[in-house]
């Protein structure tokens, strides 16, 4: 049985709008438990604003956010994050000097006495969660280096487990597959996948690649020019057509063993 059910997050006449530019405009999402979306958008289409209105670290024009029926901006910030795990596009911690800080970081919310815990400290429990997402992404052997001295692919895996250990009910995840190879960037969202059906909990992403969403997700949120916008389940919505009038250039859908692969023309 799911952790999490029903009606997890509603965006309701959002408007977002940067100087002039209108990038999100009168969205409308009932965003259900266990659901996985994807969000879609050229360069500067507000995939990431959105994000952040999401999780109240900006506001947005108009409009609002609910989360389990309640206003985002009335969840205290330690509730927000118990409730919501954010990772954002590029990883730079000044709280944290190793690996392991790094992914302790996502048990702060649960933790009421100390910022950082440490390896020999009593509390196992968090302890064990720490090193089951370090061993989930393939980072339990580097658990005390220095993120410093990781490469870009490395630390964004550190920055996935630190996500796995928050165990929100929301993941939101700007542009997960940063830095990683196509072997990890498979690896890591199977990984993310997997996490999301033990728990029930759900996913929003925003990536550049049609064939992950198709892959990974239940539903797509297509962010058009001049704020305009389209959403629905993947199978039905996520067309050569309407990537075309995304990335405002010609897409081929191409149909294969493993499910459809879009190309550029």
């Amino acid at each position: 049985m799911s952790l999490f059910q029903g009606s997890l997050l509603q965006l309701k006449n959002l408007t977002i709008q940067r100087g002039a530019k209108n990038l999100v405009r009168d969205l409308q999402l009932n965003i259900q438990a266990g659901e996985r979306w994807a969000i879609l958008g050229a360069n500067g289409a507000g995939k990431t604003s959105l994000l952040d209105a999401i999780t109240a670290w900006c506001a947005p024009t108009t409009g609002s956010v609910l989360l389990n029926n309640k206003l985002i901006t009335v969840w205290s910030s330690l509730e927000r994050a118990q409730q919501i795990a954010f990772l954002s596009q590029e990883q730079a911690s000044v709280f944290a000097s190793t690996v392991y800080e790094r992914v302790a970081l996502g048990r702060f919310p649960y933790q009421q006495y100390s910022f950082f815990i440490k390896n020999t400290h009593t509390d196992y429990e968090h302890h064990a969660i720490i090193m089951q997402a370090l061993t989930a992404v393939q980072m339990q052997h580097f658990a005390q280096r220095e993120l410093a001295s990781l490469s870009g692919g490395e630390r964004q895996r550190v920055a996935l487990a630190a996500v796995l250990a928050q165990q929100s009910a929301l993941l939101l995840l700007d542009e997960p597959t940063n830095h990683l190879d196509w072997h990890f960037r498979i690896q890591m969202l199977d990984v993310i996948n997997r996490d999301l059906s033990a728990r029930g909990a759900t996913l929003i992403m925003s990536v550049h690649e049609p064939d992950l969403v198709w892959r990974y997700c239940t539903h797509v949120l297509a962010l058009l020019p001049e704020g305009k916008w389209r959403s629905g389940v993947v199978s039905e919505l996520l067309t050569s057509e309407l990537l075309s009038e995304i990335y405002q250039h010609p897409i081929q859908r191409i149909e294969t063993a493993f499910g459809p692969v879009f190309h550029p023309a």
